[in-house]
Formats: structure tokens, C-alpha cells, sequence
């Protein structure tokens, strides 16, 4: 089973190295709480889940009408790849290969690996794709705050010209003294 704290923990540390950010920010925690939900249930309500298939449109199947449209996606040893088949959608596996209609099949994951990495396991995909998608967050999450406050900027702008401070000493001295500082 996957360790939830783990994987945010991962995926926290993962996000200070991409985005040089200071993973204790409690902010980026809740982003990645949310975003742990949201890939799990992506993987849990999806009714087929494959992994180490490319997402490859091959040369239509035309062994009977009913395939005639279809594409086929075939296991390559050195891409990893998860693909979603949409609720109900018309899909037969024939070998090793899956045969579907390209609208009913979404590519979550496409990743060519490194020798190395040909044997990852499904923890390590599933804290990569996490990863990913916190990065993209927290880029989303910077855009907001960049937003937010120069909105903020705008406004306070706003009120100093329809407000002007208006607690001016009118006094001649206080007049003559303004003329001697502006020069």
C-alpha cells in the first residue's frame, strides 16, 4: 500500500529542487494534499489501468468491421506509459496489444526511461506523476499570488487618487517652508 505521507513528503522535496521553493510552507502541504486526492482518485476510478504501454497509434486493425476504426497500442519495454480507457468504452485486448477508439482512451503518462530506470516500479511512477503534478501546481499557485497582489497594488492606487491624504497644513509657513524643499 502506499504511504500517503511518503508520497507528499517525496513530492514536497521533489518540488524544492524543480522550483527552488522552500518545501515548509504549509500552503504547498495543503496543494499537495489535494492533489494526492486527485490522482487517487484518477487511479482508482479508472476501469482499466495498464502500466509499460505506449500510447502509439499503429496502423488500423482491419481483421473484421467491427475493429475498423479502432487504433492499437502496443507494450514497448523502455517507454512507461498508463493509459485510462473512458467508462464503458468499447476496448478489446487481443496479445498484448489494446484496441479502442482513440477518444476513449487518455494518455496520463508518457515517459521514455533511461536503461536504468526500465524496472520502476509502480510506487516510483506514481511519486513521479505526483511530482509533476505538484510542480505544475505550485507554478499555477505563484501565478495566483503574482495576481493577487497586483490587484491589491491596483487598488490601493485606486484609493490614494480618488482619496488624496488631505491633512495639508495650509499655514503660510508651512507653505513657504513646501516652496524651500521643492528648491
Amino acid at each position: 500500500m502506499i504511504n500517503k505521507g511518503e508520497v507528499i513528503k517525496a513530492s514536497l522535496l521533489a518540488l524544492g529542487e524543480v522550483q527552488n521553493y522552500n518545501n515548509n510552507d504549509y500552503a504547498i502541504y495543503l496543494v499537495a494534499e489535494q492533489l494526492f486526492s486527485q490522482v487517487e482518485n484518477e487511479i482508482s476510478t479508472s476501469p482499466y489501468f495498464v502500466r509499460n504501454l505506449t500510447y502509439r497509434k499503429l496502423k488500423v486493425s482491419t481483421k473484421s468491421p467491427d475493429l475498423e476504426n479502432r487504433n492499437v497500442y502496443v507494450i514497448e519495454p523502455d517507454v512507461i506509459n498508463i493509459i485510462r480507457i473512458v467508462n464503458n468504452a468499447d476496448f478489446e485486448i487481443i496479445g498484448e496489444n489494446i484496441h479502442t477508439y482513440e477518444s476513449s482512451a487518455v494518455a496520463l503518462l508518457n515517459v521514455k526511461l533511461r536503461l536504468e530506470e526500465q524496472n520502476a516500479l509502480y510506487f516510483n511512477l506514481y511519486k513521479w506523476l505526483l511530482c509533476t503534478k505538484l510542480c505544475e501546481a505550485y507554478a499555477q499557485f505563484e501565478k495566483k499570488i503574482q495576481y493577487v497582489n497586483s490587484m491589491y497594488m491596483v487598488e490601493v492606487d485606486k484609493i490614494v487618487r480618488m482619496f488624496p491624504p488631505t491633512s495639508y497644513d495650509y499655514s503660510e509657513e508651512n507653505i513657504e517652508q513646501s516652496a524651500i524643499y521643492r528648491g
